[in-house]
Order: C-alpha cells, then structure tokens, then sequence
C-alpha cells in the first residue's frame, strides 16, 4: 500500500504537470488526499477546482460526495451524488454511486433511503465491500438487525479478517461526529 500511494501520488502529479487544467487529474488528486491522507480540506479544494473546469465532471462530483459525507456533510453529500447520477445515469460504474449514496443518506441519518441506496449498489454488483459495509450500518441504524447480520456475514466472506478496529483505521472519516454510532 505505502509504494502504490507513493506511485499514485507520482502519476498524478505528472498529469497535472502535463495539464494542470484536466478535471480527471485534478479529481485524483483530490481523492489521493481524501482516501490515502485523508486530508478531506484538501480533498474538497482539488474537487471544486475540477468543477470550475468543468461543471459537469462526474468523478469530481462522485469524490467530492463521498468526501463531504466523510466530513459529516451528509445531505450534501446526497445532493452531490444525485448530480452526478443525474448527470451520468447508464453509468456502469452505478453501483459506486449507489453506494456513495448508501453512505450519505446514512450519515444525513435518512436510514431507510440508505438502505435502499444499498439495495440498489447490492444488485449491481455484490463484490463491492464499501456497499456492504455501509448497508449493514443503515439496516442496524433503520432497525434491521438481522437483515445486518446477513450482509456483515456475506462482507466477511468477502474481506475476512475485518473488524470494527480495521475499519475504522481505513475510515476517512474516522474523526468525523458520526463514527461512533457506526462503529457500534
């Protein structure tokens, strides 16, 4: 993991050195902030500055989503992924979205959209951790205790060795005022 950052970080910025006006780059650049530095500030700064490029990039959307929600921006967050699904609605990386979506309708503590959102993410593409990880926090957190017990033991058969602890160490937003109440 410390090469593939140290990498990633060294592609991007040859990008942007390239052209320091591609949204794409720019949008990486704010998601190796987010998700490997968690440095959510900086994060949003690379997303806004993509968006003034070019309003409609979807992955500056997408990041800046997730980003926000992490924060604890939870209906933001929701109206952010919205347009970009909006924006991109054949996408095929939808499940992404869906689950983007799962996690900021969870933290906007709209637990029954959340899990909806997951449910969708769920269809479209069963493999995808993040989405069982935060459908499993909406159904507790809607009151659906065994349907959670369902998704965390197929998250399990998929990521083995998970635990509250390894999550919350990956968490960007592991500071944020909502991690407690997902964490338990």
């Amino acid at each position: 993991p410390g090469r593939d950052a140290s990498d990633a970080k060294r592609h991007v910025d040859a990008a942007l050195e390239r052209d320091p006006d591609d949204p794409l780059a720019t949008s990486v650049h704010g998601l190796i902030a987010a998700y490997l530095d968690k440095d959510l500030g900086t994060a949003l700064e690379r997303y806004d500055r993509a968006l003034t490029i070019n309003p409609s990039a979807t992955t500056a959307l997408t990041w800046s989503a997730s980003a926000n929600t992490w924060m604890g921006n939870g209906q933001k967050g929701v109206e952010l992924i919205q347009r970009a699904i909006d924006l991109s609605p054949l996408d095929p990386h939808r499940y992404y979205f869906n689950a983007i979506a799962c996690g900021a309708h969870a933290v906007a503590e709209n637990y029954d959209a959340a899990v909806d959102w997951g449910r969708r993410s769920m269809r479209e593409n069963r493999c995808f951790t993040a989405t069982h990880k935060l459908l499993a926090i909406a159904l507790v957190l809607s009151g659906r205790g065994e349907e959670a017990r369902d998704i965390a033991a197929d998250l399990l058969h998929l990521e083995p060795g998970l635990t509250v602890a390894k999550f919350r160490s990956r968490y960007p937003g592991s500071g944020s005022w909502y991690i407690e109440r997902f964490c338990d």
